[in-house]
This record gives structure tokens, C-alpha cells and sequence, in this order.
């Protein structure tokens, strides 16, 4: 796995974006990787068989007590046409994932 983060932030707002390509051979040879998710919140996700995983998360202050959290993340898979099985199946080879927060300080 080769990933890459990069970060900006100005003033009011923060943005730090990751991209990530695996490639492994089967699940025995899987591949894990940490994300940062929403205030806390983090993830350390699994990666096996081969794709990209791209996220980026945006920290914007709206005033001096009001902030608001956005994390958009996808996995792309280039070895397979669905995702997991059973009632958990994704019939598509990428799944995207949104978390949204609002924090309120009072």
C-alpha cells in the first residue's frame, strides 16, 4: 500500500485529503491503514485485493460556537464487480461513505 495526505488550512477552515493505492494478493495478505474520521472519531480499515481509497474531511468554524465537520471517503475496487455478501452486498465495485457533525458550544 503507497498512501498519500496533504492539509490546508486557512483562517476558519481545515481540509486534509488522503488517497491510497493497495494491491495485495488475497485476505491473508491484507493490508490495514488509519483514518481520521469526524471529532472523535477514527477508523483503521482492512485492505485486500486490488483499488484506491480516497477521503477528504473538511473542520469549518461558522462562528465562534458553531463548528461543522464533513468526512467523504470512497474505496474503489478494480478486481471485483460487488462488495461483501449476504444482506451486506453492494452490487457495485466502490462504496462511498458521508459522516456529517455539527458542533454547538454553549
Amino acid at each position: 500500500m503507497v498512501a498519500q495526505n496533504i492539509g490546508y488550512t486557512h483562517n476558519w477552515l481545515r481540509i486534509n485529503a488522503t488517497i491510497g493505492y493497495f494491491d495485495t494478493d488475497d485476505y491473508e495478505s491484507r493490508v490495514y491503514g488509519y483514518e481520521q474520521g469526524v471529532l472523535y472519531s477514527y477508523s483503521y480499515l482492512s485492505y485486500y485485493g486490488e483499488g484506491i481509497r480516497w477521503s477528504v474531511a473538511a473542520r469549518a468554524t461558522l462562528g465562534r460556537n458553531l463548528t461543522l465537520i464533513v468526512h467523504l471517503s470512497t474505496t474503489d475496487y478494480f478486481d471485483r464487480s460487488h462488495i461483501s455478501s449476504s444482506l451486506q452486498q453492494i452490487d457495485h465495485s466502490s462504496k462511498t461513505d458521508l459522516e456529517l457533525q455539527l458542533q454547538w458550544k454553549f
